[in-house]
């Protein structure tokens, strides 16, 4: 029995070339509100494949990943310039609440998964290793503010030059139904060349 299908809950943000969370000058208006930053993943579909008894195996199937990253700053990501960029667009004067970058992405794992049997009834601690590919569904932008006690909402749905495929690795350690997971990205948030050079970086936990 593998642990991948199931649902989890990640808290999001990104390493820069350097594996560090700071970002370069140039990208500062992609600072995050981490605690508003989030990941869903709903993984619907699972196969294991036992490699030495029930003890090692493979684990595959497919999801799907909802990525959230709340900016700080009162910004607009400009998607109309080859290279991204963004633009101010409020005043100290609006009550500024949402402003967030969404992206949906198609995901397939390879997993190997290890168990380590505990307790009388034999339970298994299990640790998990591997990585995820996929493939981008669609982005968009949504912003939410006052202005003059009037609420408005804006929805942009763009490519914002974010990269069309992903690879990244995977950590996870979990004991009956639920695990906790570390998610990296080995490819940029956006294409080359085209925005910050940037690694998604998630934590978060899953219930099986």
């Amino acid at each position: 029995k593998g642990h991948w299908r199931g649902i989890e809950l990640g808290l999001n943000n990104y390493l820069n070339a350097g594996f560090e969370l700071s970002l370069p000058d140039t990208a500062s208006f992609m600072e995050l509100n981490t605690s508003k930053s989030v990941e869903f993943n709903l993984n619907f579909v699972e196969k294991a494949f036992p490699i030495y008894k029930n003890r090692f195996g493979l684990v595959t199937g497919m999801g799907i990943k909802w990525n959230n990253y709340h900016f700080d700053h009162n910004m607009k990501l400009n998607s109309t310039t080859t290279y991204l960029t963004a633009d101010s667009i409020f005043t100290d004067s609006v009550d500024y609440t949402k402003n967030r970058l969404g992206t949906t992405f198609l995901t397939v794992p390879i997993l190997f998964e290890f168990h380590i049997p505990v307790g009388e009834k034999q339970k298994p601690i299990y640790f998990t290793t591997g990585v995820i590919g996929g493939i981008k569904l669609g982005s968009n932008l949504k912003q939410k503010y006052t202005d003059d006690h009037k609420e408005n909402k804006y929805k942009e749905k763009e490519d914002y030059n974010i990269s069309p495929f992903t690879l990244g690795v995977t950590a996870r350690i979990g004991y009956k139904n639920v695990n906790l997971f570390a998610n990296y990205n080995l490819t940029p948030l956006f294409e080359k060349n085209k925005g910050p050079l940037l690694y998604p970086l998630t934590i978060g936990i899953s219930l099986n």
